[in-house]
């Protein structure tokens, strides 16, 4: 029954799209005719009808409109169409993605290759200059997937509504406020602990309700917001109920020259949980952080986080913390703009199990692909690593990536876990912490402002943890992608 609705409720948002289109391709339509018989000067030459073009496109460009009186969260993920009226914009991508991961669970197996398929289309309408109104709807599929009851939770997700909010904004001099409300993405800060991936096919957002205040070098993000991470292949996403978050989010960027400080609280819900003696309860965390970024002179740069976890988790008590520290260096004034970086992170574990404490870090919601290799083997939790990197423009159009991590467990009576905070291996009777060492490599081509191809490998070489734990072999990566916006 669920999917008869589903279907019939897809149905009908492919037919309001579609009479949106006609709509305003109608009233354009109405409006060039008006304008012909008005105005009957000489054809525009090629050059002036560019200039023209041009000109439109910047007027509709999101990347061109004040963004102080919009929330931070806001995603603006395609090159709008310049045909379409002023107040009304729209804008449809398309990523197929071929993966072949192999060695998974670090066992001798030869991997599964398949395809990632993700279509997504967007509309806003700028009802006037207090209210704006932004819906988006995609469709993720993937294709040749060969053990379908091991599939992973995101890969599918057809037809279904993935952002739909209004906005309320207001604006006078140096002071703006704004209000959002509906389902959207949540993006704070580095995304360490609460954000929204645009790597996996699909994966969850929020209901939430969100006021940002700004005013002379001080933003405030204050949020209320509950996780739509119920993902179903065939029928619409829903929140998991009684898991919420709530927070307050301060960026200030006048407090110290070159310098932003961005503090933070949140408060995390979470309905019937088990504790480390497996009894059950509900769980209250609060997360206190600090991400302090900016330059020290011309070509250096740094980043550094901070976060501190106290709270319960059923009938245990939580103290967790974690940290990252990063460097980046540019090397001259090569046009070609090659940059090394350093980067240490570290999350905290549970060294004693048992105790009424828990020890382990809880990442939330983070999104780590960028963060701790592209392998996704390793989260931010229970763990340390140092992290060399190179990147560099080889052409305007390509650019190369290319990282080391080298990952050791925090605690060794604590799991190895994965970037989505899962539990994969525990061997509290190793002799070694360190999990293995990862080269990364990553190429993005720009072809143009509408199609990008991209391709890259990871590989996680286990280290003497991982061959005392599991079979041993390798955990491989390689990926190949393309990407069309609209």
């Amino acid at each position: 029954m669920k999917s008869v609705i589903k279907s019939g409720s897809s149905l009908a948002l492919v037919g309001i799209i579609s009479t949106l289109i006609l709509l305003n391709g109608l009233t354009l339509y109405a409006q060039n005719n008006n304008d012909a018989a008005k105005d009957k000067k000489p054809a525009a030459t090629s050059i002036e009808t560019a200039s023209l073009k041009s000109a439109v496109k910047s007027s509709t460009d999101p990347a061109n409109t004040p963004q102080a009186a919009k929330p931070s969260s806001a995603k603006k993920e395609y090159t709008y169409a310049s045909f379409w009226p002023s107040k009304f914009k729209m804008g449809v991508t398309y990523r197929g993605r071929l993966e072949k991961p192999s060695g998974r669970n670090f066992a001798n197996e030869d991997g599964d290759a398949y395809y990632l398929s993700r279509f997504r289309i967007e509309a806003s309408w700028s009802l006037n200059k207090y209210v704006d109104l932004f819906g988006m709807a995609q469709d993720a599929r993937v294709y040749h997937y060969n053990d379908l009851s091991k599939r992973p939770s995101g890969m599918t997700d057809a037809l279904d509504l993935r952002q739909a909010y209004a906005d309320f904004h207001i604006k006078k001099e140096s002071t703006s406020f704004a209000f959002r409300i509906g389902t959207q993405y949540l993006d704070l800060g580095s995304k360490r602990l609460v954000g929204t991936s645009a790597w996996s096919n699909s994966t969850a957002v929020y209901d939430a309700a969100k006021l940002k205040y700004s005013h002379a070098g001080i933003t405030v993000d204050v949020f209320a917001a509950t996780r739509v991470s119920n993902i179903y292949p065939y029928l619409f996403n829903e929140p998991k109920k009684g898991e919420n978050l709530f927070g307050s989010y301060f960026t200030l960027d006048k407090l110290l020259p070159n310098a932003k400080l961005e503090p933070y609280l949140l408060w995390r819900t979470q309905p019937s949980v088990t504790d480390e003696l497996k009894r059950k309860g509900d769980s209250d965390l609060v997360t206190a952080g600090l991400r302090f970024y900016g330059k020290l002179q011309k070509y250096l740069e740094y980043t550094s986080e901070f976060a501190l976890q106290r709270g319960t988790y059923a009938q245990d008590d939580m103290s967790a913390w974690a940290g990252t520290w990063g460097l980046g260096y540019l090397l001259g004034k090569s046009s070609r703009k090659p940059k090394v970086l350093f980067e240490y992170n570290y999350a905290s574990g549970d060294a004693a199990k048992g105790d009424g404490t828990r020890g382990t870090f809880d990442q939330l919601y983070a999104v780590n692909h960028a963060n701790y290799g592209i392998a996704d083997q390793v989260g931010w939790r229970n763990t340390c690593n140092y992290k060399v990197g190179f990147e560099f423009e080889a052409t305007k159009r390509l650019k190369i990536q290319f990282d080391v991590n080298d990952f050791y467990l925090a605690t060794l009576q604590d799991a190895l876990y994965t970037d989505n905070g899962s539990s994969v291996v525990t061997n509290t009777k190793a002799t070694s912490k360190h999990i293995g060492v990862e080269p990364d490599l990553q190429l993005v081509f720009k072809m143009n402002s509408q199609v990008t191809l991209g391709a890259g490998y990871g590989r996680l070489n286990p280290g003497k943890f991982l061959k005392e734990s599991t079979s041993g072999y390798s955990y491989n990566y390689p990926y190949v992608y393309w990407e069309f916006k609209y």
